[in-house]
């Protein structure tokens, strides 16, 4: 027997150490089931094993070490069980493992240092192991094919080494906190929300707001100084912004909630390219007293990686729906000359990752019911035999308590003319599932706050004001609606 796949059953009891004895398998999936007790340590002897589906059980105790001997394995899927104790050394022996799910257990202690030796990894994801503490290895940065790193909801953290950093801003996909207190004058950038220990990639050709918190050693009434931001790309200076000095007193702690408190200035999208770098210099005139302890350069030496990301053009098709057995259209009052910067995708542009929006609208369609479910897959259907590409939302009136429903990461969703309504359906599109709030089916159990807000300080360009920590993300079934640091990369 080559391949023995016995996933999403009913499968219950414990795991057969007898499974051993199938030396040539090279897939096992045993996910999706209710099977109980240890993982067996003879499974360790299946050395053509290269895919072992585990997740989704009711496993308990350790990860056995004898996995180490699995030379062969590409994969391990572990997650959803009740695994304990810490993450065997021998796993770094698995030189062709590109996959390590291990998320949603009960694993403690660190992440070895062993695992740098993994040079074939391409994902790792310990989500939501709340007992897993400690600084990141350096040697995980000899991981030189690792895209996706995600460590939320553990005390896991990286080092604010330089080095280690970049080795992080190189990754497509990482939830990664930062080690320790911020310490001394910090400096970013934002487009709808922004963290200091889990960093936000921003979206080229979209503008950005830069804000410089100058903080100081000690108490003072000195006023915020000037400060200038300078701009890289390829190693030429392509923007210089000058902050003229505030009148605000320059704090000595960190202080997000209040734009009197920041140098702040709006940074066009143009300049807004992958491979963005930047220097602030705080009191380029040197006026202020050096006993106050303030930083007079980010970073102290060279320039700092701004993670800037291309993405591909979201062009967007609107089918306005008209019930055949109803004459009210006011549906078509919402697709009057409608475009990309029209209000109706208010918070599309806002919260979504998106570039190079574009809005086509389609010719009404008369149709029997205007139920949303139906629109959805009328809609899916129009797409297809269109053949035209890209997402398709299908527009009607509201007739019964659901107001939007989407196909979760493909092209076809519907929605009432309703901003946040929109743009959550269309998230859906993006692979992006419920936060948990306001009874959200289905909820992201990864999602690292548990009462669906955004956690972190966001910036409304529309208003020109920040958005709370603890509104609700766009995901969730609560207003008012933002977007969450989680939910941009």
């Amino acid at each position: 027997m080559e391949n023995l796949n016995l996933h999403f059953n009913r499968l219950s009891g414990t795991i057969p150490p007898t499974l051993s004895n199938l030396r040539n398998v090279t897939n096992l999936d045993l996910r999706w089931n209710t099977l109980t007790g240890r993982i067996p340590r003879e499974m360790g002897r299946l050395v053509n094993l290269k895919y072992l589906g585990l997740a989704a059980n009711l496993l308990t105790g350790r990860i056995p070490r004898e996995l180490g001997g699995l030379s062969r394995v590409e994969t391990l899927h572990l997650t959803e069980n009740s695994l304990t104790g810490v993450i065997p050394a021998e796993i770094g022996n698995l030189s062709r493992l590109q996959h390590l799910l291990l998320s949603q257990n009960r694993l403690a202690g660190s992440i070895p240092p062993e695992l740098g030796r993994l040079t074939a990894l391409r994902e790792l994801d310990l989500t939501n192991n709340r007992d897993m503490r400690g600084t990141l290895p350096a040697t995980l940065t000899e991981m030189g094919q690792l895209n996706t790193l995600l460590l939320t909801n553990t005390g896991l953290c990286a080092p604010r080494e330089a080095a280690f950093l970049d080795w992080l801003a190189g990754m497509d996909n990482q939830q990664v906190a930062r080690c320790g207190a911020v310490e001394g004058s910090v400096a970013y950038v934002t487009q709808a929300v922004q963290s200091v220990d889990f960093p936000v990639p921003l979206v080229a050709g979209n503008d950005g707001l830069l804000r410089v918190f100058v903080r100081a050693d000690e108490t003072t009434t000195q006023s915020l100084p000037n400060v200038r931001a300078r701009f890289f790309l390829d190693g030429t200076e392509t923007h210089v912004v000058d902050i003229p000095a505030q009148a605000a007193t320059i704090p000595t702690n960190f202080e997000e909630g209040d734009l009197a408190r920041s140098a702040n200035a709006v940074i066009p999208g143009t300049v807004m390219q992958p491979g963005l770098k930047i220097v602030v210099e705080i009191d380029p005139g040197g006026t202020l007293d050096p006993a106050l302890g303030v930083t007079g350069r980010l970073p102290e030496t060279g320039r700092t990686n701004v993670d800037v990301r291309a993405m591909p053009p979201f062009d967007l098709t609107v089918i306005p729906f008209l019930a055949e057995s109803d004459p009210d259209s006011s549906v078509l009052e919402h697709t009057r000359d409608l475009n990309a910067d029209s209000d109706l995708f208010r918070h599309v542009r806002s919260l979504l990752p998106i570039g190079g929006f574009t809005v086509t609208v389609h010719e009404p369609v008369v149709t029997g019911t205007v139920e949303l479910g139906s629109v959805l897959r009328e809609t899916e259907a129009i797409r297809v035999m269109e053949g035209r590409g890209g997402y398709y939302l299908g527009l009607a009136r509201r007739t019964t308590s659901l107001r939007g429903i989407a196909d979760l990461g493909r092209y076809s969703s519907a929605s009432i003319p309703v901003s946040n309504v929109v743009a959550h359906e269309l998230g859906h599109n993006l692979r992006l599932v419920h936060a948990p709030c306001g009874g959200a089916e289905g909820p992201d159990p990864s999602f690292p706050q548990r009462d669906g807000s955004i956690g972190a300080w966001g910036f409304d360009f529309l208003n020109n004001v920040l958005v709370p920590p603890g509104d609700p993300d766009l995901m969730t079934y609560c207003d008012p609606r933002w977007i969450s640091g989680c939910r941009t990369a």
